[in-house]
């Protein structure tokens, strides 16, 4: 939509830089139009995309609960999108990897499990193996319940952060804020 906006400026600075006839300014008047009409669809999907943000910010941990495994990655994101990094979502082949965070220079990838039980180190050595393909320093695992045993030694093994139903709600509460 902004290359639009773009074409039609240039097009309507082109046109109006010419001495042509009456049919020069109307065709002058209705680039202006649709640039301006552009702008506003531009505008009004920002303040959507941002409403829908803000929404996602609000839900508690039972609306999680019942997410879908997609819509919890998108309310991580979000999360982190809230405490200030760059969230780049992955493809749905993720190999391990459903999130790339990124703040400052340092890459974190992250895999995100919304489960109904414990967390295994599964997710872990997805996490580990996944930072490498996403050329990441750091790993983490986000769940909306908590990790086994053996998943949290593995993660410490690997210094892959786990963030598990606790440390998400202060996540959740931060971005509230």
């Amino acid at each position: 939509m902004f290359a639009i906006v773009v074409i039609a400026g240039v097009i309507g600075i082109t046109l109006a830089g010419s001495n042509n006839s009456l049919s020069s300014m109307y065709l002058l008047l209705i680039v202006t139009l649709v640039a301006i009409v552009g702008l506003a669809f531009s505008v009004l999907r920002f303040w959507q995309l941002q409403e829908k943000r803000r929404n996602l910010r609000l839900l508690t941990l039972a609306d999680v609960d019942t997410m879908s495994g997609l819509e919890f990655e998108a309310y991580v994101a979000e999360l982190f999108r809230a405490q200030g990094y760059k969230v780049q979502m992955t493809p749905i082949n993720d190999y391990g990897v459903d999130i790339i965070l990124q703040k400052d220079s340092v890459r974190t990838a992250v895999q995100t499990k919304r489960y109904s039980k414990p967390v295994n180190q599964a997710a872990v050595r997805e996490a580990v193996a996944g930072m490498l393909r996403y050329k990441c320093s750091k790993s983490m695992v986000v769940t909306n319940n908590t990790f086994t045993k053996s998943a949290t030694e593995l993660a410490r093994s690997n210094l892959c952060r786990l963030i598990d139903r606790e440390h998400l709600a202060q996540l959740a509460a931060n971005a509230q804020r």
